[in-house]
């Protein structure tokens, strides 16, 4: 338990704050600290993020000191990274949780989303409203967005936030600006074709994925962690 203290200490974590980070995430001292907690801070402070910076990202999302490098982190990082997204620090400074999401399920489904079927720049998007990923594609993204374009609107020009962060009656009246029935009606009437769009979105994500996973293989993953950690850390 006192090295993981000393290490939040370290941080500029005070006891009062530690105590909150504990009961906000009971598992905090059940963390390995030389293969989890020891390696996790350095692939934070790889990224550019200084001590007051992970303080702050772990009191919002303590389990991060607990995800895996190899099959969480380094994934995202990856993923962001071949994208154009490079700014990781800043990224992870607002949504700490994006570590936490499945590269294939969630993040690629998302990012291709946004520059295959919108036309949007992902690098600018993601940077600016990292909280993108937090909202369902099939219930939210994907509606929202079309109902907009068959209004003749600019996702571009309107902002993501205000497309999917609104409830039904705002992104209706401040939004779109149409009656929220005239919503309701093209979800009903569009449901199969809506249905359709997150079929195929899901599906150009597994056919990438496995070709991905052919082409690489798995040392790849072991390779970015070398990039993100001394070697000393996993042995």
């Amino acid at each position: 338990l006192i090295p993981i203290y000393n290490a939040l200490c370290e941080l500029g974590l005070n006891p009062s704050q530690i105590r909150v980070v504990t009961e906000t995430y009971s598992k905090l001292y059940l963390i390995d600290f030389e293969r989890e907690l020891k390696p996790n801070l350095s692939v934070l402070r790889f990224t550019g993020l200084d001590n007051q910076q992970i303080a702050q990202i772990i009191r919002a999302f303590p389990s991060i000191l607990s995800l895996s490098i190899e099959s969480q982190i380094v994934p995202v990082f990856e993923a962001l990274q071949k994208r154009g997204i490079s700014n990781l620090n800043r990224i992870v400074t607002r949504f700490p949780p994006i570590l936490s999401y499945d590269v294939n399920t969630t993040l690629i489904p998302k990012l291709n989303y946004i520059e295959k079927r919108l036309g949007l720049s992902s690098s600018f998007h993601v940077l600016s409203f990292p909280a993108f990923f937090s909202y369902p594609l099939s219930t939210r993204i994907i509606p929202r967005t079309a109902f907009l374009r068959k209004l003749g609107l600019s996702i571009g020009d309107i902002g993501l936030p205000n497309v999917i962060t609104l409830d039904d009656a705002e992104f209706c009246e401040w939004t779109a600006k149409v009656p929220l029935e005239d919503y309701y009606t093209f979800l009903k009437t569009s449901s199969d074709s809506l249905k359709s769009a997150c079929d195929e979105v899901q599906k150009e994500c597994i056919a990438a994925a496995s070709e991905s996973a052919l082409r690489n293989g798995q040392p790849r993953f072991k390779a970015m962690i070398n990039a993100y950690l001394p070697i000393s850390a996993f042995s």
